[in-house]
């Protein structure tokens, strides 16, 4: 298996690369559609590989060889239940020459400037595009910034770190906008001034909704529920983009006195906007709270209303057990019930270290009022 698809060497002449097969397990559905893709159904999802690319090095260039994907007839198995067989189609090509079956890389793109640049989080549209959040230290400071476009909220930045949203069209190959999101003065701690992109949705408009962390005292904000960073090291914030990433329309702050963590972020099908972190804030915002007891550190999930006018509900999650725990993933289901999973560590009576960490999992009801440990 190569980097982008599979790589058959040489072979015996009598060798027939129609025997090759995928197993596809606990799939609902495979089939290939009108433009030769595969397409592949799993609890209503779809997965979808482009249709194959089927190449030969010949005298330095590559000859195309057409092929298609051949989907054969499932079997079931106790193991993994019903396993689909696809294959490959492939026209007549030089036996004696190695044979590149690429059935998986649609595309693969570099995003950064000259200086050090990560991404966080991704999210697609219902028309395929593709949204990327993370950060970027490619400022003003150096000969090649973080690529913008024209029509962007903001094109440059001057301090330390800046959030960015980049669209890209679903074949990679256009930058429908990038923008950069951060202030130019930190709040309190020299430090750490800048913003992080921590996580990113879509809503059914193609507004883009991030999340993430920032130590800036001026991070752009709009119609926000929360104006101003309260202090520590970094506050998170909450801001929705409109369609073409020109304006906001709403930006707030979100955090306490201390310091708030990298968030998770989902929205619902209103458009709702749920974020989940961990604070060390005894004094985080806290609404309609399902757990108000102050905590050193420990997980907290806010809702905001799809406008950003509000938090519906913000609320500490109760105690585990003995231990901390930390929430690393967050969804909502069509009833509007959230979904934290994290890692719970128990300590011994009297014990200054960890004995052992288990996973868990709670569902939060949709007002933010009842919790169950499932």
């Amino acid at each position: 298996m190569g980097k982008s698809g599979l790589f058959l060497h040489p072979l015996h002449f009598r060798a027939d690369p129609g025997r090759i097969e995928m197993a596809i397990d606990g799939a609902d559905t495979v089939d290939v559609d009108p433009q030769g893709d595969l397409r592949i159904m799993v609890a209503n999802r779809e997965l979808r590989w482009l249709k194959p690319r089927v190449y030969q090095e010949i005298d330095g260039g590559r000859m195309e060889v057409a092929s298609e994907y051949l989907v054969r007839a499932s079997r079931e198995t106790k193991a993994a239940g019903r396993t689909h067989r696809v294959g490959f189609g492939l026209a007549p090509y030089e036996r004696h020459l190695a044979l590149v079956i690429d059935p998986i890389l649609a595309y693969s793109t570099y995003l950064g400037g000259s200086f050090a640049d990560s991404a966080r989080g991704v999210a697609t549209d219902k028309e395929g595009n593709v949204y990327l959040t993370g950060t970027t230290t490619s400022s003003t400071a150096y000969s090649s910034r973080f690529p913008t476009t024209t029509n962007a909220l903001q094109t440059r930045f001057s301090g330390n770190s800046a959030a960015f949203v980049t669209k890209l069209d679903p074949q990679g190959k256009q930058m429908i906008y990038s923008t950069v999101l951060s202030g130019t003065t930190a709040a309190f701690t020299e430090d750490f001034s800048g913003a992080v992109g921590g996580a990113i949705a879509v809503d059914r408009f193609g507004n883009a909704v991030l999340a993430g962390t920032t130590g800036d005292g001026d991070f752009p904000t709009r119609d926000p529920f929360q104006p101003s960073h309260c202090g520590g090291r970094a506050d998170m914030f909450v801001a929705k983009l409109n369609a073409d990433g020109s304006a906001l329309h709403f930006a707030s702050y979100l955090g306490g006195s201390d310091w708030e963590g990298a968030p998770r972020l989902a929205l619902d099908a209103a458009g709702c906007v749920y974020i989940a972190s961990n604070s060390n804030s005894q004094d985080f915002p806290l609404v309609n709270a399902l757990d108000t007891t102050p905590v050193t550190t420990g997980p907290v999930l806010s809702t905001l209303a799809a406008d950003g006018s509000r938090l519906d509900y913000s609320t500490r999650l109760p105690p585990l057990g003995t231990g901390s725990y930390q929430q690393v993933a967050l969804a909502v289901d069509p009833d509007g019930h959230a979904w934290i999973a994290g890692n719970t560590v128990q300590y011994p009576p009297g014990a200054s270290h960890a004995e052992y960490s288990d996973a868990f999992l709670l569902r939060l009801s949709p007002d933010g009022s009842g919790l169950k440990l499932a």
